[in-house]
């Protein structure tokens, strides 16, 4: 059993599959979120995708959005210092 183990633990290396993915810039601000949004705001937003250099978030609510329309330049800055990315733009949307 310990062959067939050791077998699909190197087909997973090979391709970087599961624990052996190799995580980019975009998957380290997912898993960070909480590094880079006001901790009030963390429970309420998630990031779900970037564009063009333009981060997508979804919000609960446009109270929530107007709120994070003053503090977008901050995040955009500290998303670009923290993990060396080159962010434009944010545009939030609500999740339904």
């Amino acid at each position: 059993m310990e062959h067939i183990k050791l077998i699909l633990d190197n087909y997973l290396k090979k391709r970087k599959i599961g624990k052996y993915k190799i995580k980019d810039k975009t998957d380290q601000i997912f898993e960070n979120w909480n590094e880079v949004i006001d901790g009030r705001f963390l429970k309420y937003t998630e990031p779900y995708k970037i564009v063009n250099n333009k981060l997508f978030i979804y919000v609960k609510n446009s109270v929530i959005i107007s709120e994070l329309m003053y503090q977008k330049k901050q995040i955009i800055e500290t998303i670009n210092k923290k993990f060396l990315l080159s962010i434009k733009d944010i545009q939030f949307k609500i999740k339904q």
